[in-house]
């Protein structure tokens, strides 16, 4: 089964997955090299679940700290052969075509955060004012936070609308944070 959280900037992605990957009692990294790529979860009588992205740093996370796209894939394809797999990130036209792809012979569910376009960009800002953000890339301006946080949310909506067509509404949906938790935590547990 795999499971794809999506959601604008700063709209609690990273937030979801590492609550996720806290209650597995047992994990290992996955490196490439230094970097890390992702991680492997085990809990006694469960499949394994395989997290892709860093989670090592506060505010990042996700497959955007994978550089390709296709790496992204590759990865989801292999291990969601034998395990659960739980990815954010990438909505654009070809994560959307990857994760159709995918559905043709697997157990796929997309899930859309609401969180407010507000909050999301209060959250944005918070983050670029401080840590590693502001050093490295200064603080952005209003303009450029709202073009990010309310570009992503429209692109969104648009792959929303395309894999719930393809999918169904039950495996495409828009849900608050704390939804998407019980729903992502239930799944893995195979109640649902």
């Amino acid at each position: 089964m795999i499971i794809n959280v999506r959601g604008p900037c700063a709209s609690g992605k990273s937030t979801l997955v590492r609550t996720v990957m806290a209650s597995y009692p047992s994990s290992a990294r996955m490196l490439d090299g230094q970097a890390v790529k992702g991680y492997c979860f085990t809990r006694p009588g469960s499949v394994p679940l395989f997290v892709f992205g860093n989670y090592e740093r506060e505010h990042d996370g996700g497959t955007d700290s994978i550089k390709r796209l296709s790496d992204v894939y590759d990865l989801v394809r292999f291990y969601s052969k034998t395990a659960h797999v739980l990815f954010e990130g990438h909505a654009d036209n070809d994560a959307t075509k990857h994760v159709l792809e995918l559905a043709k012979n697997r157990q796929v569910y997309v899930l859309f955060l609401d969180t407010p376009v507000e909050e999301c960009e209060r959250q944005f800002r918070a983050r670029y004012d401080v840590g590693r953000h502001r050093e490295r890339l200064g603080a952005p301006s209003v303009k450029t936070i709202q073009r990010a946080v309310y570009g992503a949310h429209a692109r969104m909506k648009k792959h929303q609308v395309r894999l719930e067509s393809a999918l169904g509404p039950t495996r495409s949906k828009w849900m608050s944070r704390e939804t998407a938790l019980k729903f992502v935590v239930n799944i893995l547990r195979g109640s649902l």
